[in-house]
């Protein structure tokens, strides 16, 4: 059994505002950093904990590329070459694909392809929730379409050709 004793931090605010500042500081990160700060009293000593949740923009580095690192189980290593490209790769792809296409409709889906892929998905899975969506449901919650227009990757692989 571990036992952790509470040591608590002086001059909370100051931590508070210099780790904040790093974190927002656009010449140190390439992206900006949203975190969360909460500040707690526990047997008469300061706490402060951050949260920063993951970034939707990958990669996160800081002061250059190089500096890139990727999470593994409780630590971090430095990402090579190989790791960086795949991130920004899926960071361009996954930000494309989820855009509207202007001047497409739900008339441009193939509905053979649509309805062989929920026929596809409904036998691989059964219990896969959806499955008993509407058709509505299934392509926005798909990312299929955006409102009334076909996004990118719902044009790429349920598009007419031509």
């Amino acid at each position: 059994m571990y036992l952790f004793e509470i040591q608590g931090v002086d001059n909370i605010e100051k931590l508070d505002n210099d780790f904040s500042t790093v974190l927002r500081g656009r010449e140190k990160f390439n992206v900006l950093i949203e975190h969360t700060v909460k500040k707690y009293e526990i047997d008469g000593k300061k706490i402060i904990s951050f949260f920063v949740p993951s970034s939707e923009r990958e990669p996160v580095y800081f002061n250059s590329l190089s500096n890139t690192f990727i999470r593994t189980g409780s630590g971090d290593q430095r990402a090579n070459e190989s790791e960086i490209n795949a991130l920004l790769r899926d960071q361009l792809f996954g930000v494309m694909s989820a855009r509207p296409v202007l001047r497409t409709t739900r008339d441009d889906l193939n509905r053979t392809t649509l309805l062989r892929y929920r026929d596809y998905m409904s036998r691989m899975n059964p219990a896969l929730h959806y499955n008993a969506m509407s058709e509505e449901d299934f392509l926005q919650h798909l990312q299929i379409v955006d409102g009334e227009h076909l996004t990118y990757g719902g044009l790429l692989v349920l598009g007419k050709n031509g």
